[in-house]
């Protein structure tokens, strides 16, 4: 979770009127990129361990929504090939 806030803290930096306004337009793709570069060796199993192991308090929080926006860019990444550009 550090990993998208520091992301997200990144894109506040660079739209320095309004934090709020980074969405998931600007986030989504730094995050399929930053995933798509790590050295994650099952992020399936990372994602499902994280939504496991938290409680349902912090899953109703803005964490369910980062561990959303994680499953997606993990989908895309595994999907993703040559053919799709």
């Amino acid at each position: 979770m550090d990993c998208v806030r520091e992301i997200h803290s990144g894109l506040a930096l660079e739209n320095v009127e309004d934090e709020a306004s980074v969405g998931a337009d600007d986030f989504l793709p730094v995050l399929i990129y930053v995933t798509a570069n790590s050295n994650l060796k099952s992020p399936f199993t990372t994602l499902t361990y994280m939504a496991k192991l938290a409680s349902e308090a912090i899953l109703e929080s803005e964490v369910k929504y980062w561990l959303t926006t994680f499953e997606s860019a993990i989908y895309f990444v595994s999907e993703v090939d040559d053919s799709s550009f």
